[in-house]
């Protein structure tokens, strides 16, 4: 049986490039919707050029062949259609329009004033679609003071109070691993597209939407207890500490375990798996203030249990009474993982010329529903590998008209 996906039939233009945009239409291309990439003709989007690469000859740090495509630009723009257009010419900017009328999202990550320059702002498009949503994805949004700042995930990993929060007491603030300011802000600009989407099925009322990587970010810090930060009663960097003891990550013979064993109960638990009973009745660590009052003391006692034994070994004993454990994973290890693989979730990257390339894995969609399908229906394309079948099928221009279009560097 065929199975749609829920947001087929929805048409977004993606005017994306770099991490937060594109991050943001692949929820969208992998929950069905048909996903118009448009870069501009011979530049392209930046992560294209941001190795390593993928190609032919494998996975490499630089680039070995016209074809290769770098690996973030692969994970980033599966399943969209690629077009070229440049909307800095009268006939670019009106097959925009064009495709706008008969569209229902448009997605840019420009700086604030460049949806201006080039006039695709939420007001000009409305000309041509009066119910469009447009969303943009900025560093600092379009009002307040640093409105015009560029923005990169590391700045906005600082500026929203993150870096200074992740780290050790006695070190450095230190960002994310990974890119949480340009990843985290796609997820509520997703969110908060959909519901626009919603209030417009109910009123007939398009909307524009400002989406902020700082703000984002910054909402999250804020779960912390910021006050007390803020009044100097406890330090910003804490490292793996949580408001529970122990809760860390713990030296095995053989790697790195978390266990988290704060509350009271799984603190009996876990001094029963230590054979140390004693601890209960311990002024230092017999209740949680005892713990949070001593928890050099608690951790010393805890890594001591562990730090003769194998991974596996802790991790069964603690799960044998049912405390959260869990290893911790290197990269090797994660990329191997066996329930992400049965989950589906480790994937093979796929090169839109070559295939499947060996070595290169990606994510798959992470949500499982439970009678609707999701997921990447295709490799990230070319630069206007789809120029030809979009313009023909939506905008109806004939080969010759196409064949114009790129002669005169339009497309």
């Amino acid at each position: 049986m065929n199975i749609a996906k829920p947001l087929s039939g929805l048409r977004i233009i993606d005017l994306t490039q770099a991490a937060s945009g594109p991050m943001c239409t692949a929820h969208f291309a992998a929950l069905g919707a048909e996903v118009l990439k448009i870069e501009v003709p011979s530049v392209g989007d930046s992560a294209r050029r941001a190795g390593p690469y993928a190609g032919v000859s494998g996975i490499n740090r630089f680039e070995q062949d016209p074809a290769d495509v770098a690996m973030c630009f692969l994970k980033r723009n599966r399943g969209k259609k690629g077009l070229t257009l440049n909307l800095k010419s009268a006939k670019g900017l009106d097959i925009l329009h064009r495709l706008v009328a008969i569209s229902d999202v448009v997605i840019d990550n420009y700086r604030p004033g460049v949806t201006e320059r080039l006039k695709v702002t939420y007001d000009s498009l409305r000309e041509f679609k009066r119910d469009i949503i447009c969303c943009s994805i900025t560093g600092f949004g379009h009002t307040g003071p640093y409105r015009a700042r560029a923005a990169y995930d590391t700045v906005v990993q600082a500026m929203s109070g993150a870096m200074e929060m992740t780290g050790f007491p006695d070190g450095p603030p230190v960002r994310a691993g990974f890119l949480a300011g340009d990843g985290i802000a796609p997820l509520f600009a997703t969110s908060a597209i959909l519901a626009a989407l919603r209030h417009r099925d109910q009123t007939g009322e398009g909307q524009f939407i400002d989406v902020s990587m700082l703000d984002c970010l910054a909402s999250l810090v804020w779960d912390a207890p910021m006050e007390l930060i803020a009044a100097k009663s406890r330090g910003a960097r804490v490292g793996n500490q949580m408001a529970l003891v122990p809760a860390n990550a713990y030296q095995c013979n053989d790697g790195t375990v978390v266990i988290m064993a704060g509350q009271q109960h799984q603190w009996v638990r876990l001094t029963g798996l230590m054979n140390r009973p004693d601890l209960l009745k311990d002024s230092r660590c017999a209740t949680l203030d005892d713990r949070l009052a001593n928890v050099d003391f608690v951790d010393d006692a805890v890594q001591q249990w562990m730090g003769p034994k194998s991974k596996a070994d802790v991790i069964s004993a603690c799960e044998s009474v049912g405390l959260a454990c869990g290893p911790v994973h290197t990269i090797p290890e994660l990329l191997t993982d066996p329930h992400l693989k049965a989950r589906g979730l480790i994937t093979s990257l796929e090169h839109p010329v070559h295939g499947t390339i060996p070595g290169a894995t990606a994510a798959s969609y992470p949500v499982r529903f439970g009678s609707l399908k999701a997921g990447y229906e295709a490799p990230a394309p070319l630069q206007g590998q789809d120029n030809s079948e979009v313009l023909s099928r939506l905008l109806g221009l004939s080969s010759s008209e196409i064949r114009e279009l790129a002669e005169e560097r339009i497309i």
